[in-house]
């Protein structure tokens, strides 16, 4: 399989790398919440072409690829972490749902304002008691004569606090067959936004709830049938969680390799130590193996329809999340206590690739997809086995 990126794409890198360094490098490592953030962000890259960059013209995208959707968020990550998570959200996750699942009334009324920036997207799946086993939620919609009745609740919604909609998973039904989602708008009557929480990130969320909470049947997106259908489009969104994660560790590598080059101890370069030596070519081994695994991902999907491989996600995803956090960790020890201050950029790269080892699926996981696919489902205990 050729999943090298082209002359094109490198220069597409290029000019998103230049885009983010103009207008978001002062201070992205150091600000959770920039001024601005997020709608300023959202305008600025919907102008410069970055939003819905794999979305179908049909929709109001640009019909690009994903690869040059993970090539576009990788780049920028490495420059503003929060600008690549504006890109995350106007090309992955919720956005995705919508143009796959949403009805053509539901794409005309919600996909412009998204692509232009004017309106931001988010998703409600986890709940206080569904968080890796999503076909646990709990929150209920139920149609009436007035419309559809939504009781329940999410929590860690990313992006939550500034979200002006959410596609949020819901149970119409026993069963996996009976999970849908459905749009719900940010002052709907019976929709409560609590988002006084932050991650150890710094980042962020929102607990949403729902306490009778109608909303138009016309904003049904999926009401049975749903669930396999919003995973294949989910695993979409683990690769952007894949990008960024990634990203940070090859950050993380290069301010190391810089570092150690100028750094000066007992009367020579750290950069001639061995052991220090050894952990930057550790670095760069698994990140470049994380990267090829993300770039086989995107290059299937783009072959197969935009369909991915769930396989090749989960490969990705747990190499590229590993890798990354590996990078900003070592990369912390070799920076001594200047990577354990506050002010510093390692420690933001160590806080926010822990995290991406938890949000979109778990390493864990990851390795269970992974078996699954080689070894099959495991049998439940009691099960006749015929052996």
């Amino acid at each position: 399989m050729d999943f090298d990126v082209t002359a094109e794409q490198k220069l597409f890198v290029e000019s998103v790398t230049a885009f983010g360094q103009r207008y978001f490098a002062d201070g992205a490592y150091a600000e959770e919440e920039p001024e601005g953030y997020p709608h300023k962000y959202l305008r600025l890259l919907a102008n410069q072409g970055l939003t819905g960059i794999c979305l179908p013209e049909s929709h109001g995208g640009l019909g690009g690829s994903l690869m040059d959707a993970v090539l576009a968020i990788e780049a920028m990550a490495q420059v503003a972490p929060r600008a690549a998570d504006m890109i995350q959200a106007t090309n992955f996750g919720a956005i995705q749902q919508i143009a796959a699942y949403g009805t053509e009334a539901i794409q005309a009324r919600f996909l412009p304002a998204l692509l232009t920036g004017e309106r931001l997207v988010s998703v409600g799946m986890s709940e206080p008691n569904a968080g890796s086993a999503t076909t646990e939620i709990a929150t209920t919609a139920t149609y009436t004569d007035d419309g559809v009745v939504i009781r329940g609740g999410k929590t860690f919604n990313t992006n939550g606090s500034h979200a002006d909609l959410w596609v949020v998973w819901v149970r119409f039904g026993p069963g996996t067959r009976g999970i849908g989602c459905v749009i719900v708008e940010r002052g709907t009557p019976g929709l409560d936004v609590n988002a006084t929480s932050r991650f150890i990130s710094g980042e962020p969320y929102a607990m949403l709830s729902f306490d009778d909470c109608v909303i138009p049947k016309d904003y049904v997106m999926l009401d049975h049938d749903g669930f396999k259908k919003l995973f294949t489009v989910f695993n979409i969104e683990r690769l952007g969680n894949a990008a960024r994660s990634l990203a940070y560790g090859e950050k993380a590598l290069s301010l190391s390799v810089d570092y150690l080059k100028e750094r000066r101890q007992f009367g020579q370069r750290l950069a001639d130590f061995q052991g220090l030596r050894w952990k930057i070519a550790d670095m760069k081994v698994q990140l470049e193996s994380a990267k090829m695994l993300l770039y086989r991902a995107a290059a299937d999907a783009d072959k197969n329809g935009g369909v991915p491989n769930p396989a090749y996600c989960s490969l990705a995803k747990l190499a590229c999340n590993e890798a990354g956090f590996f990078a900003a960790n070592e990369a912390l020890q070799m920076f001594g206590g200047y990577g354990y201050t506050a002010e510093g950029p390692i420690q933001y790269m160590f806080r926010r690739t822990r995290g991406w080892m938890i949000a979109g699926g778990t390493v864990e996981i990851q390795r269970n997809q992974i078996a699954t696919h080689l070894l099959g489902k495991p049998e439940r205990p009691g099960k006749e086995t015929g052996r």
